[in-house]
Protein backbone atom coordinates (compact mmCIF):
# COMPACT_ATOMS: atom_id res chain seq x y z
CA UNK A 1 0.00 0.00 0.00
CA UNK A 2 2.84 2.35 0.86
CA UNK A 3 4.51 1.77 -2.52
CA UNK A 4 1.28 2.69 -4.28
CA UNK A 5 1.00 5.94 -2.32
CA UNK A 6 4.61 6.84 -3.09
CA UNK A 7 4.05 6.07 -6.78
CA UNK A 8 0.90 8.21 -6.81
CA UNK A 9 2.73 11.07 -5.10
CA UNK A 10 5.55 10.88 -7.64
CA UNK A 11 3.04 10.83 -10.50
CA UNK A 12 1.29 13.86 -9.01
CA UNK A 13 4.58 15.78 -8.75
CA UNK A 14 5.51 14.77 -12.30
CA UNK A 15 2.07 15.78 -13.56
CA UNK A 16 2.27 19.17 -11.85
CA UNK A 17 5.73 19.71 -13.30
CA UNK A 18 4.52 18.91 -16.80
CA UNK A 19 1.48 21.16 -16.34
CA UNK A 20 3.71 24.02 -15.19
CA UNK A 21 6.09 23.53 -18.13
CA UNK A 22 3.23 23.49 -20.64
CA UNK A 23 1.37 26.52 -19.25
CA UNK A 24 4.12 28.87 -18.06
CA UNK A 25 4.13 32.30 -19.69
CA UNK A 26 6.74 32.84 -22.36
CA UNK A 27 8.06 36.27 -23.35
CA UNK A 28 7.01 37.56 -26.76
CA UNK A 29 9.66 38.85 -29.13
CA UNK A 30 9.12 42.64 -29.47
CA UNK A 31 9.93 42.40 -33.19
CA UNK A 32 6.79 40.29 -33.69
CA UNK A 33 4.61 42.96 -32.09
CA UNK A 34 6.30 45.92 -33.79
CA UNK A 35 5.07 44.88 -37.23
CA UNK A 36 1.42 44.53 -36.27
CA UNK A 37 -1.08 46.96 -37.77
CA UNK A 38 -4.47 47.40 -36.07
CA UNK A 39 -7.61 46.57 -38.05
CA UNK A 40 -10.24 48.88 -36.56
CA UNK A 41 -13.11 47.50 -38.66
CA UNK A 42 -12.37 43.94 -37.54
CA UNK A 43 -12.03 45.09 -33.92
CA UNK A 44 -15.48 46.69 -34.08
CA UNK A 45 -16.91 43.50 -35.58
CA UNK A 46 -15.43 41.43 -32.74
CA UNK A 47 -16.68 44.01 -30.18
CA UNK A 48 -20.28 43.68 -31.37
CA UNK A 49 -20.16 39.92 -32.04
CA UNK A 50 -18.78 39.19 -28.57
CA UNK A 51 -21.38 41.40 -26.92
CA UNK A 52 -18.81 43.49 -25.05
CA UNK A 53 -21.24 46.39 -24.72
CA UNK A 54 -23.74 44.11 -22.99
CA UNK A 55 -21.67 43.93 -19.81
CA UNK A 56 -19.27 46.85 -20.04
CA UNK A 57 -21.45 49.75 -21.28
CA UNK A 58 -23.53 51.96 -19.00
CA UNK A 59 -27.05 50.60 -18.48
CA UNK A 60 -28.71 53.69 -19.98
CA UNK A 61 -26.28 54.01 -22.93
CA UNK A 62 -27.78 54.54 -26.37
CA UNK A 63 -26.11 54.49 -29.80
CA UNK A 64 -22.50 55.65 -29.75
CA UNK A 65 -22.47 55.86 -25.95
CA UNK A 66 -22.33 52.04 -25.90
CA UNK A 67 -18.74 52.36 -27.10
CA UNK A 68 -17.78 54.13 -23.85
CA UNK A 69 -17.11 51.19 -21.57
CA UNK A 70 -17.76 51.51 -17.83
CA UNK A 71 -16.53 48.27 -16.32
CA UNK A 72 -17.79 44.74 -15.97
Amino acid sequence: MRRILIALALLAVLGLGLFWAATRPRPIDPDLIAGLVPDVAHGEQVFWAAGCAGCHADVDAKGGEKLILRGG
